[in-house]
């Protein structure tokens, strides 16, 4: 049985602002498991977190946050 590595809980956010997240730095090609359409909520992203996959394939995960207007 394999298990999923915990969520990444961020800090300094705004509990009521939405925010989409993004994988940058992919390779050429390649496809991220991150959904870039949804959007969360800063409470979401600060007490529940998010997932960016890492595994033995992926071991370097870069994510950018930014801030719906």
């Amino acid at each position: 049985l394999t298990s999923l590595p915990p969520s990444i809980k961020l800090k300094g956010l705004d509990v009521n602002k939405k925010y989409k997240v993004k994988e940058i730095n992919l390779y050429s090609g390649a496809r991220t498991p991150i959904n870039e359409n949804t959007v969360y909520s800063g409470e979401y992203l600060m007490t529940i977190g998010i997932n960016p996959s890492v595994s033995n394939r992926r071991t370097s995960v870069v994510i950018e946050i930014n801030e719906l207007k």
